[in-house]
């Protein structure tokens, strides 16, 4: 019987995708473009837009007043590799099977960048750390679906700096996506820009070294928030803004010493499954709307592919195409 339960469920899933791909997508006069920006390993407890004071996220607090904030979002792991399998997959983990870095994600699931690409999409990924990088064996098909996937990691030779080699800053993977942007100024995109600043070893550049220098942490926090600001500014002058859908989360939190965990993987709590979520709507439609409800990061892709279908009433879970 359990086993029943969840072949229906994935069916209608299915379902789901081939009907509001074709319905939300096909049937918009001009298909939005859609923007991913993951922000690795970030608290919902730092964003200003949620009630912090600390004042590390100037940008995506800007960006929240024109968005439908999620107050109560939460990741369906704790870990990079399934969290990112969760979002752009809509599954959860015991669908996708992603429980570590080299399990390979099936070309068997929906999959974003692939449901996009043949809605006649352009697509592309942008990736701050080798942990999501495929030719790594790392992430392994998660390039599937994406006509560009811009990683290009390696491991670090003797000496070798980790920005040289392992990861990049989020201002390098901003230029790399604007880059390609540059380069595809025709149709519409769907573009995943992945930022890594805030995960340990917490080494954020200056000014935000000094300025966070009792606190590296929310110093990444910080200099995460001024890459995706630089993204935002872009997309404005470069006239992407308006008709784009974008979505900003983290993929999971940290734990900081909350409940004797400092980094994250093992436990369940707010630390590190509380993530931040916005999403910003062509016409900053709903903007300033805040759901109190409980969501997940496995709404985030049917939310987005089926956003003219989007209602906001009362304590209805609306906001997934299957609820």
């Amino acid at each position: 019987m359990i086993k029943l339960v969840v072949a229906m469920s994935l069916v209608r899933r299915l379902l789901c995708f081939v009907g509001l791909t074709a319905g939300a997508l096909a049937g918009a006069a001009v298909p939005p473009n859609i923007v991913l920006i993951t922000v690795d390993t970030t608290r919902a407890d730092r964003m200003g837009f949620l009630g912090s004071k600390r004042g590390l996220t100037p940008n995506l607090d800007a960006l929240a007043r024109y968005s439908v904030v999620f107050t109560h979002a939460y990741a369906q792991a704790p870990f990079t590799a399934p969290s990112h399998a969760t979002i752009l997959t809509g599954t959860y983990p015991q669908f996708h099977q992603v429980e570590d870095f080299p399990v390979p994600l099936s070309p068997d699931l929906p999959y974003a960048p692939a449901i996009l690409k043949a809605q006649g999409y352009h697509t592309a990924a942008f990736i701050g750390s080798i942990v999501l990088d495929p030719s790594q064996g790392l992430g392994i098909g998660f390039d599937r679906g994406f006509d560009t996937y811009d990683a290009g990691f390696h491991l670090p030779a003797p000496g070798e700096d980790r920005y040289s080699s392992t990861e990049r800053r989020g201002e390098v993977v901003v230029e790399h996506a604007l880059a390609w942007l540059g380069e595809h100024t025709r149709g519409p995109f769907f573009i995943w820009v992945h930022l890594y600043d805030a995960h340990d070893p917490y080494q954020p550049p200056e000014p935000f070294k000094s300025r966070y220098k009792s606190a590296p942490y929310d110093g990444g926090v910080a200099y995460a928030d001024s890459a995706v600001g630089r993204l935002l500014d872009q997309l404005r002058a470069r006239g992407l803004y308006e008709n784009s859908v974008i979505a900003v989360m983290s993929d999971h939190g940290e734990g900081l010493g909350d409940h004797k965990e400092e980094f994250h993987g093992f436990f369940l709590y707010d630390a590190t499954i509380h993530v931040p979520l916005v999403l910003k709507l062509p016409g900053e439609r709903f903007a300033g709307k805040r759901i109190e409800n409980l969501v997940g990061l496995v709404d985030v892709l049917p939310t987005v592919l089926n956003r003219r279908e989007l209602r906001f009433r009362g304590k209805r879970r609306g906001n997934r195409c299957w609820a």
